[in-house]
């Protein structure tokens, strides 16, 4: 029974032994290959993350520049001074000055109307060779040298602004009208397609834009003639002119090399037209260095006249270069009505006055109303001319 009963008391042994081993090297090993394998995944995963961020940011940038999109911001003055903008997107836009009334004759209220803004192009690809998707790129042949607007000997008949003025139809006592279309240079297809519209017209071009060259050989051999719209600081600080702007705070010496830059920019061009400039061209200093300046060169100055408190009329009479003012905007507001208006304002100034300047923009509103208006004006006793014709006939009659 003693037995038995040890035998019972005795406790049952596991069937299944325990591994009490330690793990050995290469199971270790093994697992910290796996971490290891994990890690470089998700620092892979991030690092294939940071190069896409990367590749986007500078796809960005390439796209803007490959495409010649310069936006800025654009905004009014005051009910006072002129709507100084950039390229912007094609739209309507509503000034905040009162509109006028298309039988306001007189050129002194005509004055009082808004710049424009103007279009961003929708894309700019780089044109083939020879041609425009729109506007016909046509091979240049030029007949004769160009050269430039470099200074010139006093003589009026030597003068840069004589030499390279557009042929002028035959007038025989006809209002005048000139057209200047500013803005130029930037959007490679509507450039194209304003040299293509009816000569003569005045192109503006503005001196940072691209392939000025070849745009501006083409613009005179098709018979226009050629501005520098020279960049002018705005008094809106958010409105930017862009690249080598005259601007209050340089000294007589930047101003200077600035204006030379601006008109070393392409060759055979009349003078110049300040592209925004409603801060600038009110201040004494400033002006009389580029009227100064044009008087060197033999070149006009046409006023765009951005803000009522321009000292360039006055400088330019007093320096004895000659001068033309803007007498209407006609697209400060982007509508086909709206731009017929404006131009039956600026035919009835030219009737009153004999000549009339209007200045515009390459929307494609503006040239699709240009393209029917100029044979309509022309059959209603119009005459179109460059504004140098303007101005001859300014310094003809005193």
């Amino acid at each position: 029974m003693a037995k038995r009963s040890k035998l019972r008391s005795r406790p049952k042994q596991s069937s299944t032994k325990t591994n009490t081993k330690p793990r050995g090297f290469w199971q270790n090993l093994y697992q910290q290959i796996i971490k290891l394998r994990l890690h470089l995944a998700l620092l892979a995963a991030l690092g294939i993350f940071a190069i896409g961020m990367l590749l986007g940011v500078a796809f960005s940038i390439y796209y803007n520049d490959g495409s010649k999109v310069v936006a800025r911001v654009v905004a009014q003055i005051s009910p006072s001074e002129q709507y100084e903008g950039s390229v912007e997107a094609p739209k309507k836009v509503t000034q905040g000055t009162a509109a006028l009334e298309p039988d306001v004759p007189s050129a002194e209220t005509a004055g009082e109307q808004s710049e424009t803004v103007r279009e961003k192009p929708t894309g700019t690809p780089k044109p083939a060779k020879n041609s425009y998707e729109y506007g016909a790129l046509k091979s240049i042949k030029s007949k004769k040298n160009i050269t430039g607007s470099k200074p010139s000997p006093t003589k009026a008949s030597t003068a840069a602004w004589l030499r390279f003025a557009a042929v002028t139809p035959a007038q025989n006592g006809q209002p005048a009208i000139a057209i200047v279309m500013d803005d130029l240079g930037i959007d490679q297809r509507r450039t194209g397609v304003a040299i293509d519209l009816p000569a003569p017209i005045t192109l503006a071009f503005i001196p940072y834009g691209y392939r000025l060259s070849t745009h501006t050989r083409r613009a005179r051999e098709n018979g226009h003639e050629l501005l520098v719209h020279l960049p002018m600081e705005p008094l809106n600080a958010n409105a930017d002119p862009g690249k080598n702007a005259l601007l209050k705070g340089l000294t007589d010496k930047q101003l200077r090399s600035r204006i030379e830059w601006n008109l070393t920019r392409f060759q055979g061009f009349v003078g110049i037209n300040n592209h925004m400039g409603s801060k600038f061209t009110a201040w004494e200093r400033g002006m009389k260095l580029v009227v100064e300046t044009l008087k060197d060169r033999g070149l006009i100055f046409l006023d765009s006249k951005t803000t009522k408190n321009t000292v360039g009329l006055r400088l330019a009479t007093a320096l004895n270069v000659p001068n033309a003012a803007r007498d209407v905007f006609l697209d400060n507001e982007i509508s086909i009505k709206s731009i017929q208006r404006q131009l039956k304002l600026l035919e009835r100034v030219a009737r009153n006055n004999g000549s009339a300047i209007g200045i515009c923009h390459p929307h494609d509103a503006t040239v699709k109303v240009l393209r029917d208006w100029i044979p309509n004006a022309k059959k209603r006793g119009f005459i179109l001319v460059p504004v140098s014709a303007i101005i001859k006939r300014k310094l003809l009659s005193g």
